[in-house]
């Protein structure tokens, strides 16, 4: 018998509660140094960031955002934040079949509709609405993207103003 192999470590497994927070703990001690993506489906990413924020994001879109004060309410922010990201799915989808098939709207409704499902963004004001168009514009690479942004917000401003 090979004595080198004799000591076999056992493999102990831990509770899924004990599990998810060690992993929470490790997330929040490496976001001291970067930016932490906690889940991810698509083009939808949850992250923890070094400010110590949890951000939904989808591109350059952060619809949903919150501030983390303690490492103790870390692991309930998260799991809020996850069941947010995986809610707004649907409408990610929508998203993009409306930047796939984009029409320049004709009415008001169909104008505001496009303005909030592009930004996916359905609680602000339509006027404020239209204030995050030109920032997100320049903050775009040129594409395809920022024409339909250009002209969503062009026909927003016909619409409101």
């Amino acid at each position: 018998m090979c004595h080198a192999h004799a000591n076999l470590a056992t493999i102990q497994r831990l509770a899924p509660e004990v599990l998810e927070l060690t992993i929470a703990h490790d997330e929040w001690r490496r976001s001291r140094t970067r930016d932490e993506r906690i889940w991810t489906n698509g083009p939808i990413s949850v992250v923890l960031t070094m400010e110590r924020k949890i951000e939904i994001r989808v591109g350059l879109l952060k619809p949903f955002a919150v501030q983390v004060r303690q490492r103790c309410d870390y692991l309930e922010a998260k799991r809020t934040a996850i069941r947010l990201a995986q809610a707004l799915e649907p409408k990610v989808k929508e998203r993009n079949e409306l930047l796939m098939l984009y029409y320049y709207p004709d009415e008001r409704p169909e104008v505001e509709a496009q303005a909030r499902l592009f930004l996916l963004d359905w609680t602000t004001d339509i006027h404020e609405l239209y204030e995050k168009f030109d920032s997100l514009e320049q903050a775009m690479e040129n594409g395809q993207e920022r024409e339909i942004l250009a002209n969503i917000s062009q026909a927003l401003a016909n619409t409101i103003f």
